[in-house]
């Protein structure tokens, strides 16, 4: 379980593993008032199993933005990993949006949030779906919507250790 406090105190939202029947077990998220204890908005059910560490607030604290993995499996048996980056509303306890991404096993994803844009940049490894083998994936998200920014990039080869940096001057 997972506790981050928002709007200074005012909300705390859970994370919570479920149980799998087939895959990596769902993720439930539920914000609650700390004012009145009740839950604000349905208790949301994410595709996929949390990779640890790859979650992040918003400066202002009102995104909770956070990754799942799961595999998907096509008609020929082949399998390959899946990421679903989701951003919560921290006041409405709502979802807004979500990406599905190529790739990604924990502890090979990152996400972090650029304070001045509020851009998003989430970046995965893993087995792709048009079989090219394991490579990294960066996409790029407004922060406001929820909604990727032009197209999944594919970096190379799959490092284990790749990791996120953000320049000074936002190249």
């Amino acid at each position: 379980d997972y506790r981050e406090f928002a709007g200074e105190g005012a909300h705390v939202t859970l994370i919570s593993t479920g149980v799998a029947t087939v895959g990596y077990p769902p993720t439930f998220v539920a914000t609650i008032d700390t004012a009145t204890g009740t839950q604000i908005g349905q208790t949301l059910k994410l595709d996929g199993e949390e990779v640890w560490g790859a979650r992040v607030v918003s400066a202002d604290g009102n995104r909770l933005l956070m990754i799942t993995h799961n595999y998907k499996v096509l008609s020929d048996g082949y399998t390959y990993d899946v990421t679903y980056f989701t951003m919560i509303d921290t006041a409405t306890g709502a979802q807004i949006g979500s990406t599905m991404l190529p790739g990604t096993k924990a502890p090979t994803a990152d996400l972090t949030i650029d304070p001045d844009t509020g851009r998003a940049f989430v970046m995965t490894s893993g087995t792709s779906p048009g079989r090219e083998g394991r490579a990294d994936f960066l996409a790029v998200i407004d922060t406001a919507t929820g909604r990727q920014l032009g197209s999944t990039v594919s970096v190379g080869t799959a490092g284990d250790n790749s990791t996120l940096q953000i320049s000074a001057d936002h190249t």
